[in-house]
């Protein structure tokens, strides 16, 4: 487990670099984006969604429009700005008695939730 979220947290602070998985990636998005359709009963949703995250205007035009000129220098320059070396927060589900929990205890406090906390039920 220990390896895991060591391997975890290098991936988070120093990103892979592969132009590769970046082209493949972008190009993903701009078909996705080019196939999908919002139907008239979905306009209005969609609209509220934007509003309630602050966006104004078609976020999906301007996905569009700004992938193919994304570079893996500005991935990782996001990825350094926004996510490297920065505390996070492990979600770990499973019996106690599997788990290490004083290496765990070594990375930070531990809190344990029921079934209730985390599925309402």
């Amino acid at each position: 487990m220990m390896d895991c979220i060591r391997t975890f947290n290098s991936i988070l602070d120093t990103i892979p670099r592969s132009e590769k998985a970046l082209e493949l990636s972008k190009q993903a998005i701009i078909k996705r984006i080019a196939s999908e359709r919002t139907t008239r009963e979905n306009i209005f949703d969609a609209y509220i969604d934007a509003c309630d995250h602050g966006i104004d205007y078609d976020i999906n035009k301007k996905i569009y429009e700004t992938v193919p000129s994304l570079t893996m220098d500005d991935i990782v320059k996001f990825e350094q700005e926004t996510m490297a070396n920065k505390p996070y927060r492990y979600m770990i589900l499973g019996d106690e008695k599997q788990l290490d929990m004083k290496a765990l205890e070594k990375i930070g406090p531990i809190k344990r939730l029921t079934t209730e906390d985390i599925f309402g039920y």
